[in-house]
């Protein structure tokens, strides 16, 4: 729960996702766990990334049962993965042999079916990145 409301809170204190006018990359390269890199369309790393990182549920201490995550934290935490994947892509060089790892030392990804509330929460924020003046802001 706390991590919903930090992606949140980080999300309206910048108050700044850009619709156009960055050149939001398709792929990505991933090094895998295994020592591989894996090269991916973005959007398709971000349903991996957004369901490890955030889940599809939570339950606080005094809560009964769990419950979903809101799609808007949902939506919030894809735009935050992809202002982060986005800055690394900027930010890695042409010859970069990787943009970003699949551990926490980057972004949790698993390439995996997403449920679907993650993709929707992708789909609806496709080129959404946050910013800080003019670069896109690295979203950790």
């Amino acid at each position: 729960m706390k991590k919903i409301f930090s992606v949140l809170l980080f999300f309206m204190i910048l108050n700044s996702v850009v619709f156009a006018g960055i050149e939001i990359p398709e792929y990505i390269k991933v090094k895998m766990n295994d020592g591989s890199i894996l090269e991916v369309e973005l959007d398709e790393y971000l349903y991996g990334v957004v369901q490890s990182e955030i889940g599809l549920s939570y339950k606080a201490v005094d809560m009964a049962s769990s419950e979903k995550i809101p799609m808007e934290a949902l939506k919030a935490q894809a735009v935050a993965s992809r202002s982060y994947a986005v800055y690394n892509i900027q930010n890695a060089g042409d010859d970069a042999e990787y943009h970003v790892t699949s551990t926490t030392s980057s972004q949790v990804y698993k390439n995996i079916d997403p449920d679907k509330s993650v993709k929707k929460a992708v789909d609806e924020t496709s080129g959404q990145v946050i910013t800080y003046g003019d670069e896109v802001a690295c979203a950790y």
